[in-house]
């Protein structure tokens, strides 16, 4: 999934879409308005008997650029493994893109658009972010309507190469079987 930053639609000057014909070589898939659905390695096990093999599978589903319009949220909702047994997981660099889904569609949407703001001011017990004050997603866990969406800070910077009341996270997300 791509954001702005990627395609070079941003307001900081000097920013040009990022080349990543690379990444393929080097075995990283972008999910842009697709899914992958990933079977759990015990599930090909040789010689397990259909009883014996639990059927949940991760299924991942990434959504292209939806604040510029490159989003194509009904081919990503019509392509969801609706198996009982199926996580999904919506990545998509704007949060909002989740609102436009059912909110039983996903477990939880991870983005990171406003990076929290990167630089912030303090105001009366919380920070307002100055590149995005009116933000609906700023930072952390949301649960709006059902959906879960998470919005990381993330570790980079956009225009000015410094944060100041926003420290950079890198969100590990453990997946536990129960």
């Amino acid at each position: 999934m791509l954001g702005n930053h990627d395609r070079g639609l941003t307001r900081t000057p000097g920013v040009a879409a990022a080349d990543l014909s690379g990444l393929a070589d080097v075995g990283v898939r972008l999910l842009t308005n697709e899914c992958v659905t990933v079977e759990p390695a015990w599930a090909a096990s040789a010689g397990a008997s259909p009883a014996d093999t639990p059927t949940a599978a991760l299924q991942l589903c990434g959504v292209d650029d939806w604040d510029h319009g490159f989003a194509d949220v009904a081919a990503v909702a019509a392509a969801l493994d609706r198996r009982p047994d199926t996580l999904r997981l919506l990545l998509s660099h704007y949060a909002q893109a989740a609102l436009e889904l059912k909110p039983d569609d996903f477990a939880l949407t991870l983005s990171g658009d406003t990076h929290g703001g990167q630089i912030c001011l303090p105001w009366f017990g919380r920070r307002i972010m100055l590149s995005q004050p009116k933000a609906r997603f700023k930072d952390g866990l949301y649960e709006i309507d059902g959906r879960r969406i998470y919005v990381t800070r993330g570790i980079g910077t956009s225009f000015l190469p410094f944060r100041f009341l926003c420290r950079p996270e890198v969100v590990v997300v453990r997946l536990v079987a129960v």
